[in-house]
């Protein structure tokens, strides 16, 4: 993701950010609603949010889930039974099989292995 200041950002792009970070967690949000919402062509303000954050909306969005799971299962109290569907969803992911997939190829790991790792 691009390290340009979030004042530099274009107003849009700064609005469908914010609309992102929001809702990223939240299962049921649904970025193609968002992207759609803009006064903007869906294809333009896709392209304009790569081009000023240097990655896709989904990639960003996607990347937030992330950071979110890796959180949750660092910080996962090992006296409770992990629970993978949990973290999935407390992500933004309503299907956890695709979440480990999603989470195995960005992570080179399993959920669970990289929970093992910090407990």
């Amino acid at each position: 993701m691009s390290d340009r200041s979030i004042d530099d950002l274009p107003k849009p792009v700064e609005r469908l950010r914010s609309m992102i970070q929001k809702g990223f967690a939240d299962p049921d949000f649904k970025l193609d609603k968002c992207i759609h919402a803009m006064p903007f062509h869906y294809d333009y303000m896709r392209k304009l949010f790569r081009k000023e954050m240097g990655v896709s909306p989904l990639c960003y969005m996607t990347e937030l889930r992330m950071q979110r799971a890796g959180e949750l299962l660092r910080n996962w109290n090992p006296a409770d039974r992990l629970c993978i569907g949990c973290v999935a969803e407390q992500s933004g992911f309503s299907d956890a099989l695709y979440f480990s997939r999603v989470f195995k190829k960005h992570y080179g790991q399993s959920p669970s292995d990289y929970y093992k790792e910090y407990h």
